[in-house]
């Protein structure tokens, strides 16, 4: 079985339009540097009420038709809250045609404190196993999400390919991040 794990942002959606609203929002804010406007950006960006602005990349359709047609079951893994869910659903449900059916899955509030990359390797590994797949393609817009997915193969022994994009930045150290050990080829 083969299994594409795609991530949203930045791979599907163009959600320029929206995280501009936030900034915005920010800058209205009385003290635009402070932690409260910080807060009213990501408020602003992760409410689904916002979710409209958002834009298909030219080609996603494609893209992901040409992988069901190579055989691929196709999971939408994206770091959106649960609370985009019906928001994100329905906006894919006019724009995103596949020709057989998909999922998407959310970052669920329990998680919203774990680092994404963290989340996204545990999440992969758990589709990985729960579709049993022979093979898994895992695309995904950051650098520090596809880099440290290349792990998932060490735990799950199985064949993965990662698909970066191609203006994925040489430096691929994240201050945030905590440290990954080196995994051998």
């Amino acid at each position: 079985m083969k299994l594409a794990i795609i991530d949203i942002d930045g791979v599907v959606v163009d959600a320029t339009k929206r995280f501009e609203r936030a900034e915005e929002m920010k800058h209205a804010s009385l003290y635009p540097n402070s932690r409260d406007a910080t807060d009213i950006y990501w408020r602003a960006a992760l409410d689904p009420a916002y979710v409209h602005l958002d834009t298909l990349i030219d080609g996603a359709n494609d893209f992901l038709n040409r992988l069901i047609d190579d055989g691929y079951q196709i999971v939408f893994l994206t770091s959106r809250p649960q609370a985009m869910a019906e928001a994100t659903s329905e906006w894919f449900a006019l724009r995103v045609f596949l020709k057989q059916r998909s999922e998407l899955m959310f970052k669920a509030p329990g998680f919203q404190y774990i680092k994404t990359p963290v989340w996204k390797v545990g999440m992969a590994q758990t589709l990985m196993a729960w579709y049993g797949a022979d093979e898994t393609l895992f695309v995904d817009d950051e650098r520090s999400h596809w880099l440290h997915a290349e792990n998932v193969t060490c735990f799950a022994s199985l064949p993965a390919i990662f698909m970066p994009p191609q203006s994925a930045s040489a430096d691929d150290s994240d201050p945030f991040l905590p440290d990954f050990p080196d995994f051998p080829d």
